[in-house]
């Protein structure tokens, strides 16, 4: 797959498995090796890919994208409970409630997709919406996730790729 350096400020690593994945899908000096080794291979690895594109860069983005809102829900309520000395108010309590069942559905989320994949996740529970005095939380949908950042990107229209140099073929056999 090539070497990813995390924090080279080059993406993520689910962006570059992405980009690796659809460009070597797409390559067609590539799709030739592959057909000159056989249909066989051909499809093998191009199922691979597509497995990588399709099915295991959406996992590992909603783990990421799980991962954000329960950090946020677990932050906002320790704030409440740091303010509060440890005794929050019942002001704050449907607030803490709401806070609760964000990281009771990221963990049920956690669950399904380990087990089931991304299909039959449970739902979200509604935005909190107390008319209190508690200012909500900024909601965690309101920014793309990667994948739709991925997804957008690839929508845009690519510069032309640069033909590869011709790698100069060594002779064979024992050198003089």
């Amino acid at each position: 797959m090539g070497l990813y350096v995390v924090g080279a400020g080059d993406g993520t690593i689910t962006e570059h498995m992405l980009e690796h994945a659809e460009y070597y899908r797409q390559e067609e000096e590539h799709q030739r090796d592959l057909a000159d080794k056989g249909s066989d291979i051909q499809g093998s690895e191009n199922a691979r890919l597509d497995y990588i594109a399709n099915d295991l860069v959406p996992f590992l983005d909603m783990h990421c994208e799980l991962s954000k809102k329960e950090a946020a829900a677990l932050s906002e309520s320790m704030t409440i409970h740091d303010r509060a000395a440890g005794q929050p108010s019942e002001a704050d309590a449907p607030r803490i409630a709401y806070l609760d069942s964000v990281v009771s559905y990221v963990w049920q989320c956690r669950k399904v997709l380990n087990t089931t994949g991304l299909e039959g996740l449970p739902e979200a529970p509604a935005p909190f919406a107390d008319t209190a005095n508690i200012p909500a939380a900024p909601d965690p949908g309101e920014k793309p996730s990667v994948m739709e950042k991925i997804r957008a990107a690839q929508k845009e229209p690519k510069p032309p790729s640069k033909p590869k140099p011709e790698r100069e073929k060594k002779p064979q056999g024992p050198e003089l």
